[in-house]
C-alpha cells in the first residue's frame, strides 16, 4: 500500500510511531471516497503497528469541515462508523476525540 494520510496524530512529533488517528478529508463533500481513503489509512497504520509490536484498535475520521464521522477498524477487522458529529454541539464533538485519545494513552507506553 503506497501514498499518504492527509493527517497523523502521534505521541511523538519526531517520526510516524503508533499512530491512533487518520484523518480524511471528504474531497467535494464525498464521504464514500473518503470513508475508503481513511479505511485504507487504518489498514496502513495497522501494518506498521503490527511491524512495531502494537495489536490496536485504529481510529480515524472523514470530516469536509462540518460535519465529521468516525471509524473504528478493530484488530478483529471490523470497521465501525458513528452518526455525524458536527460543530453545533462542540461538547459531543470534542468528546469523541477526547475519548479516542484517552483509550490510546491507555494502551501506548
Amino acid at each position: 500500500m503506497t501514498g499518504f494520510a492527509d493527517y497523523l496524530i502521534t505521541p511523538d512529533y519526531a517520526y510516524v510511531d503508533a499512530p491512533l488517528l487518520c484523518a480524511a478529508e471528504a474531497k467535494k463533500d464525498n464521504r464514500e471516497q473518503g470513508r475508503t481513503q481513511c479505511v485504507a489509512e487504518l489498514v496502513a497504520c495497522r501494518e506498521k503497528n503490527g511491524a512495531d509490536g502494537y495489536d490496536l484498535n485504529l481510529f480515524g475520521f472523514v470530516g469536509n469541515g462540518q460535519t465529521w464521522i468516525f471509524y473504528q477498524l478493530t484488530t478483529t477487522n471490523e470497521v465501525y462508523e458513528t452518526t455525524e458529529y458536527n460543530p453545533d454541539n462542540m461538547p459531543r464533538l470534542l468528546g469523541a476525540l477526547n475519548h479516542i485519545c484517552a483509550e490510546r494513552a491507555k494502551r501506548v507506553p
